[in-house]
């Protein structure tokens, strides 16, 4: 019993990730965003780092990479959710 009261209490706290931690999560649920590392569910996490690229396209995405000093992220951020692809 403890041991599911510390697993949800830890689900719903803010994680700052390196980005070498990314590669280790493992996707838990096909229909949320959800990940698991080492057994702890995630749905949200934080890279801090420094933008090292950036490319936009006005109305549409903003692409970017972030650096934490361990590896690149790549990421994209969609202006208009209804015609992003999904994931």
């Amino acid at each position: 019993m403890q041991s599911s009261l510390s697993s949800c209490l830890l689900s719903k706290m803010h994680v700052k990730l390196l980005a070498f931690d990314l590669q280790t999560l493992v996707q838990t649920a096909a229909s949320l965003p959800m990940f698991a590392d080492d057994g702890v569910d995630l749905s949200r996490g934080e890279v801090p780092g420094t933008v090292t690229f950036y490319e936009s396209k006005p109305d549409r995405f903003l692409k970017f990479a972030v650096d934490d000093g361990t590896s690149r992220v790549p990421c994209i951020l969609w202006f208009n959710h209804i015609s992003s692809p999904v994931l």
